[in-house]
């Protein structure tokens, strides 16, 4: 073990110096970077190791090699080392760490964030999703060494994945967005959910002066406050003796905010403004980096046709929450106008709660039901509904690519 630890911080050394990178695709690796062979559900990294040393692969970190090299480093875990070494890059970079997980919201939220953090620090932050066991460890080692903020956004699938990631990334601030019913046919129950939310202050560290911060939406700041046990397990496993502070947020009108901008996605806008502060920003600075946000495509993006309708797409991702609060949202925001639900899968998510939310959606809005359909089918339904004053919301699971149906319209 000594020796690996010995070889991760020479890594740490070359990355922050800027001589390798970290890589666990052979396609894309580069002359002196350091491949990680992983063994992935369709992939194993090891069956490349032999391609990663043609390619200039300064060190492979492997769990097995059949051959003889010194450039092999073999460890009993992969992904585990793959964390140790960002974990040792971490803190040898030492920005102040900014982790944020929650039920929905975690994207928008750390897009915020980066946009309102980079008016005052120089931020790297998570790309695209790459919120797991794998991706965080690549966000960390990808960092350049002058960064002064590191934005992490954690996904999870089931109870002690956030506290792995946590404890990868050593967190000053740890941010839950919310608590909902995503992923509860995993967990069995929102409270096993929050539970391995609340894991996201596992690995909460003290630096920079400031203390561990955890920022939560009201409704469970008052929890936390009424039940202050409930971060025991969190707090206390590493025989830490310090006090971690707990700050709430709400869903109030505060910031001028892009696109599709309802309750939840205020909601973001306040908790990012909370950390914001919490660094020193000024109101000004934080609404001068909202203003930068823009929702990307398929996040509550505006799109117009020719005949003036409107299409939001907010087609990445769903679950019987966020639709809800999409739904408002548009309800709110477009009173007078026709208005339109075309409503693709909600996965993971369980039977009765979908069917609670789609009647919901119903009683406010017409729905196109796409959900299990040809997509050529739901397009020709939505064009005899397009009248030139429609505002057509489009929300549906990735797995359905609701975005087809944008791009045959638009």
């Amino acid at each position: 073990m000594t020796h690996v630890l010995e070889q991760l911080a020479i890594i740490s050394a070359r990355l922050a110096a800027g001589l390798t990178a970290v890589s666990t695709d052979t396609r894309t690796i580069k002359s002196g970077d350091v491949f990680i062979a992983i063994k992935g559900a369709n992939h194993d990294g090891h069956d490349h190791i032999d391609a990663a040393l043609k390619a200039g692969a300064s060190l492979v970190i492997a769990e097995r090699y059949a051959g003889g090299s010194a450039k092999i480093l073999i460890v009993e875990n992969s992904i585990a080392a793959y964390q140790l070494l960002a974990k040792t890059y971490r803190r040898l970079i030492n920005p102040i760490v900014v982790a944020i997980t929650g039920s929905s919201g975690k994207t928008t939220t750390k897009e915020m964030m980066r946009h309102v953090l980079s008016q005052r620090y120089r931020v790297h932050y998570t790309s695209a999703n790459l919120n797991n066991e794998i991706g965080v460890p690549q966000t960390i080692v990808s960092m350049p060494a002058d960064t002064q903020v590191l934005v992490v956004e954690m996904g999870m699938r089931g109870l002690g994945q956030i506290q792995e990631l946590s404890d990868c990334a050593e967190p000053n601030i740890s941010m839950i967005t919310n608590v909902g019913s995503a992923h509860i046919e995993l967990l069995g129950s929102v409270e096993n959910i929050r539970k391995a939310k609340l894991e996201i202050v596992s690995g909460v560290v003290a630096r920079h002066g400031l203390s561990p911060l955890l920022v939560v939406d009201g409704v469970h700041y008052t929890k936390l406050v009424a039940e202050p046990d409930l971060l025991k397990p969190h707090v206390e496993h590493k025989g830490r003796d310090w006090k971690l502070n707990v700050i709430g947020f709400d869903d109030a009108r505060r910031y001028k905010i892009n696109g599709l901008a309802g309750a939840a996605i205020h909601s973001d806008a306040n908790a990012v403004a909370v950390v914001a502060q919490a660094l020193g920003l000024t109101e000004v600075e934080i609404q001068a980096g909202l203003s930068q946000y823009s929702p990307g495509r398929g996040r509550g993006s505006y799109h117009y046709d020719s005949a003036g309708n409107l299409f939001i797409d907010d087609s990445y991702n769903a679950n019987p929450d966020s639709l809800r609060a999409s739904v408002d949202a548009v309800c709110e925001q477009f009173v007078e106008e026709r208005k339109i639900l075309v409503l693709g899968e909600l996965k993971e998510s369980l039977p009765e709660l979908v069917d609670e939310v789609v009647a919901y959606v119903r009683s406010r809005m017409m729905v196109i039901d796409a959900r299990g359909r040809e997509i050529a089918d739901v397009v020709a339904e939505l064009r005899t509904q397009l009248s030139g004053d429609a505002v057509v919301l489009v929300k549906g699971s990735r797995a359905s690519q609701l975005e087809r149906v944008l791009d045959a319209l638009l």
